[in-house]
């Protein structure tokens, strides 16, 4: 979305300030996570607040705060302490990640199990009928 003011992309915005703030953090790391990450904003007298909110969180993070008319960044948080907070809800996304793959397994395993008894049922009773 353009915002007509302002001749500034939107859409982009919220990337391009993470990436200035994480530069090559952000792709080496957040790249990799970014679809489990909402970005959101606020825009208020031509000052764009920018927020990060994970997807399995209902809290938001303050990333930074952007003037739009003079297209630069007003204050941010400390990089350093974004990547704590980043590294540490990319390990609670990979410890959710292995949950929902050791359910998912576990699952799949109690079909192949059942699949299993089903055909060796059908065996028996066949066997046992003389239908072979």
């Amino acid at each position: 979305m353009k915002f007509a003011f302002f001749d500034e992309n939107l859409d982009d915005l919220p990337y391009k300030i993470l990436e200035e703030i994480l530069k090559d953090f952000y792709k080496k790391e957040f790249s990799k996570y970014a679809e489990f990450y909402n970005l959101t904003g606020e825009i208020e007298k031509n000052i764009f607040k920018l927020y990060l909110q994970p997807l399995n969180s209902k809290e938001k993070i303050y990333i930074a705060t952007y003037d739009l008319e003079r297209k630069t960044m007003i204050d941010s948080i400390d990089k350093y302490q974004l990547r704590k907070i980043l590294l540490k809800e990319n390990e609670k996304l990979e410890d959710y990640q292995k949950q929902e793959l050791e359910r998912s397994s576990k699952i799949i395993i109690s079909i192949i199990g059942l699949i299993l008894g089903l055909i060796i049922a059908y065996v028996v009773i066949k066997m046992i009928n003389g239908g072979f």
